[in-house]
């Protein structure tokens, strides 16, 4: 995926990765010199058209490793590549000049238009910054800052690159932008470096003698002009323009020096200026996002606020459901308690009646009461008060007695003297009471064929307490 990405892309990631501080490089502490560099690339001309690349190869491998021959033998050329710098300087030295199938060989070191020249860098610019910076266009062979006698920086840096298309790109996108190397804002000025050869300098056999103008230059020799001659007289004209322009140059550039300071100046005014606005502008945005921060907070609040209100209101309405609830829980709570009063205050009037009755029954001396007459008859008689012969209460009063004939009874009971309107009260002798009166057959007779015990007043009792309630 890396492969498919522009050179652009690329080159602003490796920009991205080294826009940090820049303190502190390690120093580049490799002192081995590189092999098969530009500076070892051998330019051979005046081949002849029967050599081959083997034996091109073989002239100069003699003087070590080779790498990337070539030959044009159409041009009459070649360029291959040693090595080291020293190996290429024994092989020019051995082979230039020298006659090979009647033609004179011509061997110089080959400049490939790789290296370039970095001008305006910055005093504080070291030969390893130089290096990092220049990288991200391709890789490098070497980096340096150009220093005077006295170490100091002069300004002047050369990069070489490994391959000329790096310099190439190089130089087009310093030319469309700016490129910085340190905080300040003056760009380097980058150009191709012209490397001059100060080392073998130019022969006399390699200028062109039958030119005419070689013929009028060396007319005459190196001389001192004689004071008032003609020769003086011009001569000092020269120097006179010589010195004209150094002057002006030296002008030139003091006012360039002027101006770089009044635009540097003006540059750091600037930049402060554009970091106050920046300042206020970052100001400007924590203050509206405080707002917003607010408004949140505040709209937040009344959500919460809110709740709470809606919260207590639900607590209230379940607190008077719980109250209501316990109200209820405390009336029927009562309300029991009252009825198992009630209940127990009957029981005990039931157990008093139950041991009064007992008492009676227990003393039959005692005499029945006088029975007023209750409109149902003489209970206490046998068939003329309402029974039959068989001592069957009448109807109403149900088989055993009947809950019907509880209403008779408690008729006579309210009309006799102890009874209360339930049916209660002393019951007269012989007789203990009952819900529906008498139950079953008398004591003492009751059906056919078994005639009853007669007492004083024709009465007979029942053969089975009634019960109680």
């Amino acid at each position: 995926m890396g492969s498919s990405r522009n050179p652009e892309d690329r080159l602003n990631d490796k920009l991205q990765m080294i826009a940090g501080p820049s303190f502190d490089l390690p120093v580049n502490d490799n002192k081995e010199p590189k092999k098969f560099t530009n500076k070892c690339r051998l330019f051979v001309g005046n081949l002849t058209d029967d050599t081959t690349m083997e034996e091109f190869q073989e002239m100069f491998s003699v003087f070590g490793e080779i790498a990337e021959p070539y030959i044009n033998l159409e041009k009459a050329f070649g360029f291959v590549k040693l090595d080291y710098r020293e190996n290429a300087e024994k092989a020019r030295q051995a082979l230039n000049g020298t006659m090979r199938n009647g033609r004179m060989l011509k061997v110089r070191f080959s400049a490939m238009g790789c290296s370039l020249k970095v001008k305006r860098l910055s005093p504080w610019v070291s030969n390893e910054l130089l290096e990092l910076a220049f990288s991200v266009f391709g890789e490098l062979e070497r980096a340096t800052v150009v220093v005077d006698e006295r170490g100091k920086s002069t300004g002047n840096g050369i990069v070489e690159f490994a391959k000329k298309p790096c310099a190439l790109y190089c130089l087009k996108k310093c030319a469309e932008s700016s490129f910085f190397l340190t905080e300040s804002l003056c760009p380097v000025e980058v150009e191709p470096l012209n490397e001059d050869d100060v080392e073998e300098g130019l022969c006399e056999n390699v200028l062109p003698k039958k030119h005419h103008e070689y013929m009028r230059e060396r007319s005459n020799g190196p001389r001192l002009a004689m004071p008032g001659s003609f020769e003086m007289e011009y001569g000092n004209r020269w120097k006179q323009l010589y010195e004209m322009e150094k002057q002006r140059r030296e002008q030139l550039e003091q006012e360039i020096k002027m101006e770089m300071d009044k635009l540097r100046d003006q540059m750091e005014f600037a930049r402060r200026e554009h970091e106050t606005e920046m300042l206020r502008e970052q100001l400007r945005r924590r203050e509206m996002e405080q707002e917003r921060s607010k408004g949140d907070w505040d709209v937040r609040q009344q959500q919460r606020e809110e709740e709470r209100r809606r919260l207590e209101e639900e607590m209230q309405r379940r607190q008077e459901t719980m109250q209501s609830r316990m109200r209820q829980s405390e009336e029927d709570l009562k309300r029991r308690q009252q009825e198992n009063q009630l209940f127990m205050q009957a029981n005990e009037l039931s157990s008093l009646l139950d041991q009064q009755e007992q008492a009676i029954w227990d003393d039959g001396s005692a005499a029945p009461p006088a029975v007023p007459d209750t409109g149902y008859g003489d209970v206490w008689g046998g068939q003329d008060a309402g029974f039959s012969p068989h001592g069957v209460p009448p109807p109403g009063m149900g088989g055993r007695g009947g809950r019907g004939g509880r209403g008779a009874a408690q008729v006579a009971g309210m009309d006799m003297g102890g009874f209360s309107p339930r049916g209660r009260g002393v019951p007269p002798p012989g007789y203990r009471g009952g819900r529906g009166g008498f139950r079953g057959t008398p004591r003492g007779g009751g059906g056919p064929g078994r005639p009853g015990r007669p007492m004083d007043d024709g009465m007979e009792f029942p053969s089975k307490r009634p019960r109680v309630f």
